[in-house]
This record gives structure tokens, sequence and C-alpha cells, in this order.
């Protein structure tokens, strides 16, 4: 289970959750494969169309007018929060901390595979920061939720572990200091 703990010297906060070094990897030292060189479709891609039992069930499903999905948003299997976490609050001596409440979602941005947000139509990005938007109001109705922060990894040095276009979104029951100290 995650928690959030506090560095009392810095006041940073940070995420301890172990189960993300269960993630899947799409990426290896000796094979890169360009994005116009993938194929639009990839068999054993948890975010490729046919392939939606692969991952928690939708919270969100944007759809074509044939009825086929463009966008959805899903819990990351992985995530670095989790809403089973508790949202209580400790202090113990110098130790400040909490359970790793708040949600971690994955947009999936397009069905096909071999694409990325620069290649997607304006109406599509229009799509997937609307998805976002709803999605954010829907957590920000959750007293416990504090910061919610959208935020897009492409590639590997990036961080992003799965090649299918996707970004994600934190809610977090701590507004961290850095954007504490700004606001």
């Amino acid at each position: 289970m995650p928690e959030i703990r506090q560095n009392i010297a810095t006041k940073e906060w940070v995420i301890i959750a172990t189960e993300r070094a269960k993630r899947p990897e799409d990426f290896t030292a000796e094979q890169r494969t360009p994005t116009h060189l993938r194929p639009p479709h990839v068999a054993t891609c948890p975010f490729c169309p046919g392939n939606e039992a692969m991952t928690p069930p939708p919270s969100l499903v944007r759809t074509a007018a044939d009825g086929s999905w463009q966008q959805r948003i899903v819990p990351n299997k992985f995530g670095a929060l989790s809403p089973a976490a508790p949202a209580v609050r400790l202090e113990e001596g110098v130790a400040r901390m909490t359970g790793g409440y708040g949600f971690h979602d994955v947009l999936i941005e397009s069905p096909l595979h071999n694409t990325t947000t620069a290649l997607l139509a304006p109406e599509e990005v229009a799509a997937t920061l609307s998805a976002l938007r709803d999605r954010a109001r829907e957590l920000a109705r959750d007293e416990r939720i504090a910061q919610i922060i959208p935020f897009k990894n492409h590639g590997e040095s990036a961080g992003t572990s799965l090649e299918h276009p996707h970004c994600q979104m934190v809610s977090l029951p701590i507004v961290p200091s850095h954007i504490r100290q700004r606001l």
C-alpha cells in the first residue's frame, strides 16, 4: 500500500509506492522501435483496442460515431496512489506521513499504437484535454483530494514504460511544497 512521507528538513512530500516496481516495460536496450515503424495495433499492448480486459474498468470513455472508443481513462494498475489507502495523517516524533490515498489515472490518448500526441489532429488533442478536465472535475469533488496534476512522459528517458500514447494524472491528498510556496 503506498504512503506519503514528508522530509522534515525540506518539507518536501515523497510518495513511497513499491508496487510501481512491477510495471511492465516495453523498452529494452537492444530494441527501440521508432513510432513510424510500429504497427497500429499490438496484440500484447493493454492499451490497444480489443485488450480492454487487460486494464481496470474505465472511469471515462469517449467514443466515435461508430461506437469505437477514442480515449479511455483507467486506473493505473501500478499506481503511485490508491483510493483503497487510508487518508489519515500521522505525526510520530519527527516523522510526518499520510496514507497513499489518491488516484493515479492513465488516459489512453488514441486507439492507435503507432502515433504520438504530436501526430494527433488538433481536435484529438482537444478531446484528450477535455477528458482530463472532466476527470479532474470529478475527482475534485472528493474533499480528501488537495491537488490534481496531469502529466505526460514521452519516451523511455522520460519515464514512460509503455509505447502506446498515453498521459497520466495523479490526485493527491496534499499540496506539494513547491506548489504551496507559489500559492
